[in-house]
């Protein structure tokens, strides 16, 4: 058995959009932590714009809600996360909070403000567990034993996203095995193999030698995490809106593509603005023809040869 978008056809969405980078967002979270606690509490457009967003993003279908306040480099973002976990309690008509941030701390405080609310809640999504750093990871993974909550698996090393599609499926195995020590089931589990942007996903190594991209990578590691009779039942994710980094035209088109490209190698949940419906829209199919084929490099000696004349081509076409 293999899963495919049809097997699976439910795309597990993880709405992006209250993220403190993004521009109109960040002002209005900004603001909110200028004004203190009262802030809220206390009716502004600040707190209209953000609790807006949040019954928007539940009311277009969407599975968590990320909250990432790390572009604010809040003198005290633990709380802050609190605060925006019980907004998203409080207007997200029962969509979880996707705990997303790089500092340990305040991946902590947003899981215990969910798990401080109690009832039958669903379970939060911590946003993410590098597999390089799980050892900075054992006081919130130890949470686990008496407590349900799911995790994304970023499958990363010390220098970033792994190079070869054999590394990233040795890791999530190993990420796999030491998660389920703590407790978590394989549903629990988001393995997310990286998502470069396409403009930068080159087929030359540092020494110039070709080598795959790493799109053909990370989906050949998605179909094989997928069909791993060991690992059956875990999700795979990536941060789709990282592929069109540097993409001037057609952006959301790219999107769907590398979505539905990915979809038919088992993934099944993508960090996404999921009012774009991209569960549900088609993509245009001569973006999913141009994704295939960039996912295709695998490293032979022409692999820069058909690189250039893939990327002539669509800048030709004035799909970038």
């Amino acid at each position: 058995m293999t899963v495919d978008s049809v097997s699976s056809p439910k795309l597990i969405q993880i709405a992006e959009m209250l993220h403190a980078s993004i521009p109109e967002p960040g002002r209005a979270m900004a603001a909110l932590e200028v004004g203190g606690e009262a802030a809220f509490s206390n009716p502004s457009e600040a707190l209209e714009y953000v609790t807006r967003l949040i019954a928007e993003e539940a009311e277009f279908r969407a599975d968590f809600i990320d909250i990432n306040l790390d572009a604010l480099n809040s003198a005290a973002p633990a709380g802050l996360m609190g605060q925006f976990v019980r907004l998203v309690d409080r207007f997200g008509q029962g969509t979880p909070p996707s705990v997303d941030s790089s500092n340990v701390e305040v991946l902590g405080a947003g899981l215990d403000a969910w798990l401080a609310l109690g009832g039958d809640r669903a379970p939060a999504l911590v946003n993410s567990i590098p597999y390089h750093q799980m050892d900075n990871y054992l006081a919130i993974l130890s949470r686990r034993a008496s407590h349900p909550f799911r995790a994304v698996c970023l499958l990363t090393g010390m220098e970033g996203p792994l190079s070869s599609s054999e590394a990233i499926v040795e890791a999530a195995r190993d990420m796999f095995r030491r998660m389920r020590a703590f407790g978590f089931e394989p549903d629990d589990l988001f393995f997310d193999t990286v998502t470069l942007g396409l403009m930068f996903d080159g087929c030359l190594d540092h020494l110039c030698m070709p080598k795959p991209t790493h799109a053909h990578n990370a989906f050949q590691a998605i179909e094989t995490i997928r069909n791993d009779s060991e690992m059956w039942g875990v999700h795979a994710v990536f941060g789709a809106s990282n592929w069109a980094h540097g993409v001037k035209k057609r952006r959301i088109g790219h999107l769907r593509a590398y979505i539905e490209a990915a979809r038919k190698r088992g993934l099944d949940a993508a960090i996404v603005d999921v009012r774009r419906e991209f569960d549900t829209q088609a993509a245009p199919p001569e973006l999913v023809g141009f994704v295939e084929a960039f996912a295709a490099l695998d490293g032979g000696e022409d692999a820069m040869e058909k690189y250039g004349e893939l990327m002539h081509q669509a800048r030709q076409a004035e799909w970038l």
